[in-house]
């Protein structure tokens, strides 16, 4: 989520990464996911916590599929 390679990125794929809620926050905190349009953290733990930081993140504005499917939400 620091990492600024990021930036140019338009997909990110994390599935089956352990992720987590605190990862979640992490990628929403950042300003190098503001290009995303699909974000995929299939099977990563992540819980309610971490779905809210998403769905607040004004990072994530531009995504249009987010999958959080098998999470701890």
């Amino acid at each position: 989520a620091k990492c600024p390679y990021l930036e140019p990125f338009a997909e990110l794929i994390l599935r089956d990464c352990r992720v987590g809620s605190a990862g979640a926050r992490a990628l929403a905190e950042s300003p190098y996911v503001a290009n995303l349009t699909y974000l995929d953290l299939w099977k990563n733990r992540v819980g309610n916590g971490g779905a809210r930081a998403l769905a607040a993140s004004p990072h994530l504005e531009r995504v249009r599929e987010l999958s959080l499917r098998d999470n701890r939400i």
